[in-house]
């Protein structure tokens, strides 16, 4: 099965390690950058954490554990930016004997921190290679042009030919 092992506390030798250790015997596994405070105020998130550990270990799949305010819907489509496609988060339904802790989210809570999820996936689109040319957008473009430039110089005189001329 595959394996998702969380950063937090750990140091980057420590996160060296694992990685190592997994990578070298060809398991199938991320990391997930996490706070180990819970809940994690938004100012000790650090999701650019997860750009850094892309960067430092490109073929491992990072992902995002996150503990911060329930309420808070802001924090999943900045993850996803940054490029975050693992993520886990604590969900509770309270009963007579136990409440809710201060960063479980209730099933309303997910379902609205999902939803924010899947309109990050939607406006983040394709990311791993170039798109086709969008109708739209190229339509929307010539209708803009505004300036019109000689490919090379055209001395006084010249009759000015669409082949001489770009927008």
């Amino acid at each position: 099965k595959p394996i998702i092992a969380s950063t937090a506390g750990a140091s980057i030798e420590d996160i060296d390690q694992v990685v190592s250790f997994f990578t070298h015997r060809n398991k199938e596994f991320g990391i997930m950058h996490c706070v180990g405070q819970y809940p994690t105020p938004d100012e000790n998130l650090h999701v650019s954490q997860i750009d850094f550990l892309k960067k430092r270990y490109p073929k491992v799949r990072i992902g995002f554990s996150t503990h911060e305010d329930p309420s808070n819907t802001n924090i999943i489509p900045i993850a996803m930016a940054m490029g975050a496609t693992i993520f886990e988060k604590h969900v509770a339904i309270p009963t007579e004997k136990y409440d809710i802790n201060a960063y479980s989210s209730t099933p309303e809570q997910f379902e609205a921190w999902l939803n924010s999820a899947l309109y990050a996936q939607k406006i983040c689109g394709i990311g791993n290679e170039r798109l086709p040319i969008n109708k739209e957008e190229k339509n929307s473009l010539r209708a803009l042009q505004r300036g019109v430039f000689a490919k090379h110089k055209i001395k006084q005189g010249d009759i000015i030919k669409s082949e001489d001329v770009y927008f």
